[in-house]
């Protein structure tokens, strides 16, 4: 079981909000991708998080923020292997409508691992709520049929915010008779776990072995590692390529809440699926210094 930044600390309402979306996006991708096949000794050591340190993380230099908060110290010098060899020139991409920001800071691939850096602002652009959303009766019967109950408020994505929370509230205390009904509708974005690597001109889905994730306001920062191995979505082999395609993806999703006489459902579904494309470069590790350039 992968253990992400988040992990480390409480969340705030807005952390938690986001955490939230990240699981949900991963529920629904794990069906698709099985991540659980991945080789045992792959799965990541949990990281110990200080909330200090923002400056280091806001300048985009994640492995080197990362690497002095590991209790291990073979995990602390790795990591600061990988800051040292990374390549730092920042790559920018920008959503379609300009409201977000994806910036790859750090990357580092040597043909048998891919580690990269990221940052993504203006993720409260996506955000958005509709309390009289009109599903027509085809949404309306599937939001029933495919959704889920709503049992613990709680429970359920967005709750933590005040606003969602106040608005959840009241439905759940309003009676329904006959064919009253009435829905709200709740928006965001996230990024989705499905990765794609372009290698020596072959497109390959690929599955990340470790992660982490950090939101500091309004910018989610964090860091996706790869590497070669047997199991299906692992990094491809590479023949010597010196540079590779890697791509990220923003979910856009919509979360219903629809309440009749008959319950009280939540469905989720994909609205939206915009890649970020860019282009890692392989790091030629010093002659001479293949123990110390050894990040494993």
């Amino acid at each position: 079981m992968k253990r992400s930044w988040d992990d480390a600390f409480s969340a705030t309402p807005a952390e938690f909000h986001r955490r939230v979306a990240l699981t949900l996006s991963r529920i629904e991708e794990d069906n698709m991708k099985r991540r659980s096949k991945l080789s045992m000794g792959l799965i990541m050591l949990a990281i110990v998080l200080a909330l200090a340190g923002g400056a280091a993380l806001a300048t985009g230099n994640v492995f080197g923020w990362v690497a002095p908060r590991y209790a291990d110290d073979e995990l602390n010098a790795r990591f600061a292997r990988l800051n040292e060899l990374a390549d730092a020139q920042v790559q920018t991409a920008v959503s379609a409508d300009g409201a977000q920001v994806l910036e790859l800071t750090q990357n580092y691939y040597d043909g048998d691992v891919l580690c990269v850096a990221y940052r993504l602002s203006g993720l409260s652009e996506a955000d958005a709520i509709d309390a009289e959303f009109e599903p027509d009766a085809e949404l309306r019967a599937r939001i029933k049929s495919e959704g889920a109950p709503v049992d613990e408020l709680t429970s359920v994505y967005g709750a933590e915010d005040e606003s969602v929370r106040a608005l959840l509230e009241d439905l759940a205390r309003r009676e329904f008779t006959g064919d009253d009904w009435a829905c709200i509708a709740v928006y965001g974005a996230f990024l989705s776990d499905h990765t794609f690597v372009t290698v020596d001109g072959e497109r390959v889905d690929v599955a990340y072995c470790f992660d982490g994730a950090k939101l500091e306001g309004d910018v989610l920062i964090g860091y996706r590692e790869y590497r070669v191995g047997e199991d299906e979505y692992a990094l491809p082999a590479s023949d010597g390529a010196q540079q590779i395609t890697y791509e990220m993806a923003l979910n856009r999703q919509v979360w219903y809440y629809y309440r009749d006489a008959s319950g009280f459902y939540t469905l989720s579904e994909r609205l939206a699926k915009e890649p970020f494309e860019f282009t890692v470069r392989r790091i030629e590790q010093p002659a001479g210094d293949a123990g110390q350039a050894d990040i494993d």
